[in-house]
């Protein structure tokens, strides 16, 4: 909600009960020569607050549907410009906990000027023509789907201490209910983070977290986007654990939890990351996105088989921010981290443009995403599937050491689009005629086709080092391997991508280039700039706004 309080003065109490409660509001209003329209005032807070429906819109549809305008205010060509003519009412109130109050004002065609009046680019939102997809803070904020949002940047959110050099606590910009404080009263560093005015936690010493353990209603769907930055060693350690969603660092790799679903994509040291957790609780398929905010690569996979993480809906959930009780997170930095209840990529996209643009401002249009290789071992258990763009995939031993004794195990890889897939080998060496690797494409029913791949053994390159290729209609390629009880050797190591795309790169650093359809390009201005005649308009004058709300009989 945009940020336009400035002033907050209860005058006195009674029992629990306001008496009088004034406020007074501060805030830049738009040009009036550009928006020759009459203007809405609204207030989402009180609108709740509200026993009964109080305003009712004339629309094509759900017009019947009560509304959160307060009273119109009606355009002269005089000083105070839009002032409330009408006589004003009064509606009665139900009790409700309130600490944030939003009044901002539409045009006539509902859309919030308040948004474009904190102009000037960087995380207040850039004037602009509103053509745009970047969503502000206060967009953000206002999403009828968003469960919960924290904005390290929005300090009526925060506990500060050390003249605001350190953060002891900080809530959710859309509930206060949820609200994390630091173990032990420690503090923690309240920092930059990235180029564009961005802050953060900045988890300095040992064992030091933020917790929330008062339990709050969790969806088991959803998409949480989050923004952090990696520790300087190859630790286990918590990004943050909420519900139903959880990220994790473990030996350089992300996971769900400390212990057990370790994806295949890697988590480099000292690097800012914005992190993307989809699930799919009906399917039970879990989507990590891992994009590097230094050059914008990304890793991504699906996963099926989360656990809930040992969570469900309700009181008593120990929710966290950085660290854990048996992993600590010194170094790690968390910033900005939206959870919505939905999955539509469309809308997961534009949050991540958001907190792509909170850490470094975005200026141009993306047309190609930059896919790099995740890494996998083929280790127990039998017959995963793993979903990517381009993975780099070994044998039990990884890069490092030799494959084990006695091994069957079967590994499953398909193309995120349901293409089909390529697999070119780097290295191959294993014991001759007695541990072999068998390679059959994957239909899309999910038959095997004949094998491409027949019991290679020796040190020989697979098809003579050339790529192995699933044909027309197949969506993925199945590697069976096995071993006997000695005479391990290194393995194999092999590039899989989709086959649609062309491999390019070289060494340890090999990825595919994929067009983004133009129809899904973000253009990053800003969604709600300023429009109308003129452009975006300049920002000029301010507006006072006094609410009285007087105690009625309880029993009312």
């Amino acid at each position: 909600m945009p940020r336009s309080l400035t002033e907050f003065t209860i005058t006195s109490w009674t029992e629990g009960w306001p008496m009088h409660l004034s406020l007074l509001f501060g805030a830049h209003l738009f040009n009036a020569a550009a928006r020759r329209v009459q203007t809405l005032s609204l207030c989402q807070a009180f609108h709740r607050l509200s026993q009964e429906k109080h305003t009712l819109e004339l629309r094509d549809t759900n017009h019947e549907s009560s509304s959160d305008v307060l009273c119109v205010l009606e355009e002269s060509h005089t000083t105070g410009r839009y002032q409330l003519r009408q006589v004003p009412r009064a509606f009665p109130l139900k009790y409700l906990h309130l600490r944030k109050i939003d009044i901002y004002f539409t045009d006539g065609a509902g859309n919030n000027l308040m948004l474009a009046s904190a102009s000037g680019g960087g995380n207040s939102g850039g004037g602009s023509s509103g053509s745009g997809d970047l969503l502000t803070a206060a967009e953000v904020g206002a999403r009828s789907d968003l469960v919960s949002y924290f904005d390290f940047s929005d300090a009526s959110t925060l506990t500060l201490a050390n003249g605001g050099s350190q953060i002891t606590g900080f809530e959710a910009v859309n509930d206060s209910g949820q609200a994390y404080t630091s173990t032990s009263g420690n503090n923690v560093q309240y920092a930059n983070f990235g180029t564009n005015s961005g802050k953060c936690i900045n988890l300095t010493g040992d064992w030091v977290r933020f917790t929330d353990s008062t339990g709050h209603t969790e969806d088991t769907d959803g998409n949480v986007s989050v923004l952090f930055r990696s520790q300087s060693t190859s630790d286990t350690y918590c990004i943050f654990q909420q519900g139903y969603f959880s990220a994790y660092a473990k030996d350089g790799h992300l996971t769900f939890n400390n212990t057990t679903n370790v994806s295949p994509i890697k988590i480099d040291t000292n690097t800012d990351y914005l992190l993307s957790l989809n699930r799919n609780y009906t399917d039970n398929e879990m989507t990590f996105r891992l994009e590097n905010l230094a050059d914008n690569s990304v890793q991504i996979c699906k996963e099926f088989g989360i656990p809930d993480n040992n969570n469900t809906t309700g009181s008593g959930l120990q929710n966290e921010f950085g660290g854990h009780a048996s992993h600590s997170a010194a170094g790690t930095q968390v910033s900005n981290k939206v959870e919505t209840e939905n999955l539509t990529a469309a809308d997961v996209r534009k949050i991540e443009l958001y907190l792509r643009d909170y850490h470094t401002e975005q200026t141009t249009t993306r047309t190609t995403w930059r896919y790099v290789e995740m890494e996998d071992n083929m280790d127990s258990p039998s017959d995963q599937k793993k979903y990517f763009h381009v993975c780099r995939a070994f044998d039990t031993g990884g890069s490092a050491n030799n494959y084990g004794a006695n091994e069957t195990l079967n590994r499953e890889y398909y193309s995120l689009d349901a293409n089909p897939v390529s697999c070119v080998f780097e290295t191959f060496v294993t014991e001759t005629n007695y541990d072999f690797l068998s390679i059959f494409p994957i239909n899309a029913d999910g038959t095997l086709g004949s094998a491409l791949l027949s019991n290679h053994s020796g040190s020989n390159l697979p098809n003579g080092g050339a790529a192995i290729t699933g044909g027309a209609g197949t969506i993925g390629l199945k590697l069976q391997w096995t071993s006997d009880q000695s005479n391990h050797q290194t393995g194999w190591e092999a590039i899989l991508w989709d086959s649609t795309h062309t491999l390019a790169g070289s060494g340890s650093n090999r990825y595919i280039d994929v067009a983004i359809p133009q129809g899904e390009q973000l253009d990053p201005t800003s969604s709600s700039g300023g429009g109308g005649s003129g452009g975006g308009g300049s920002v000029s004058g301010s507006f006072s706004i006094t609410l009285d709300i007087e105690q009625q009989n309880k029993s009312r």
